[in-house]
């Protein structure tokens, strides 16, 4: 499966989106109560960005 590159942190960090949480199901399995994204980002390892932070996610190309 070809995942995303995006930036966040206003461009700041490169991640790779590892999971898109748009569902009921998808927010039980992670334990979170908003929808969002799962992304692998160094320094910070697995972090969960949500979909209304004002600090949005840019998206780079398919990796």
């Amino acid at each position: 499966m070809l995942k995303s590159v995006v930036l966040i942190e206003n461009g700041k960090t490169k991640g790779v989106v590892e999971d898109i949480i748009d569902t009921q199901e998808r927010m039980d399995f992670w334990g979170i109560k908003e929808m969002g994204l799962m992304i692998k980002a160094k320094p910070f390892g697995l972090v969960f960005w949500a979909m209304d932070d004002e600090d949005s996610v840019k998206f780079l190309k398919r990796g």
